[in-house]
């Protein structure tokens, strides 16, 4: 069977921006990691985030990716290679960063902590971390979050 289609809605350069994308996060360099204050008051912390070559900064779940691994590993793939096994998604993904983001750093503790993300377009943001787990707990999930930094610095000789 034949199907038919309307060739002039066709977007060459969004499907060519589309393929480099997805090439792109296969290929992401993750450059810092920083675990998130911890929600439960317990010893082990929950979120572990990262900050990538693709300029996102991502929350992932530990429990979850510890889950993950070891359903992985009960699946029969104990075999294969450690980095084989996919381990998690992260909850969330702030963007912000134009080029990578190379650095985060949490100032403070608990709902009143902030988050510092660095990147290679010479912004420091800054984000509520409250903010964020709010976002991810509600629902907003494997996906670019809506949410913004509450400051943003650039260095001036950028």
């Amino acid at each position: 069977a034949m199907v038919m289609g309307d060739a002039t809605a066709w977007d060459e350069e969004k499907y060519r921006l589309s393929i480099l994308q997805d090439r792109a996060v296969e290929a992401r360099t993750v450059f810092r990691t920083v675990f998130a204050p911890n929600s439960n008051r317990g010893n082990s912390p929950d979120i572990l985030l990262a900050a990538s070559s693709d300029g996102t900064v991502a929350p992932y779940s530990i429990p979850a990716c510890i889950s993950a691994y070891v359903s992985g590993l009960s699946a029969g793939k104990w075999h294969e290679s450690v980095t084989s096994i996919p381990v998690g998604e992260p909850l969330c993904y702030l963007s912000g960063h134009e080029g990578p983001a190379y650095d985060l750093k949490f100032y403070g503790e608990g709902d009143d902590a902030l988050l510092l993300s660095s990147g290679d377009d010479g912004r420091i943001q800054v984000w509520q971390w409250k903010e964020i787990s709010d976002a991810f707990g509600n629902g907003v999930q494997r996906g670019r979050s809506p949410l913004q930094p509450v400051i943003e610095m650039k260095n001036p000789q950028k």
